[in-house]
């Protein structure tokens, strides 16, 4: 979310080419990592891994993701979301 080189899970369908699927057949359901909260709003992790394809790492506010990033190893993608993590409880959010 903070490097730039994440991706945006809000995305309009016609800027989405039709042969991509947004997703591998091979996904898995998504693991929470953690919650954070703050003035009544609710900040979210998951990770999904997707085989061959590397690992998610999705940000989710409320129930709506919001950002994410993929990985190749799932090591890294828990990596980035405990700095993203660490990054909010600075700014006043508290692990749930």
């Amino acid at each position: 979310m903070s490097d730039g080189m994440g991706y945006r899970c809000r995305m309009d369908s016609k800027a989405m080419p039709s042969n991509t699927s947004p997703l591998p057949p091979e996904s898995t359901a998504g693991e929470r990592l953690w919650t954070l909260t703050k003035d009544g709003r609710r900040f979210i992790c998951e990770l999904r891994g997707h085989g061959k394809y590397g690992w998610d790492c999705q940000f989710f506010e409320g129930d709506e993701c919001i950002a994410g990033r993929r990985f190749p190893m799932r090591a890294q993608a828990v990596e980035w979301a405990t700095s993203e993590r660490e990054e909010h409880e600075r700014e006043g959010w508290t692990l749930d």
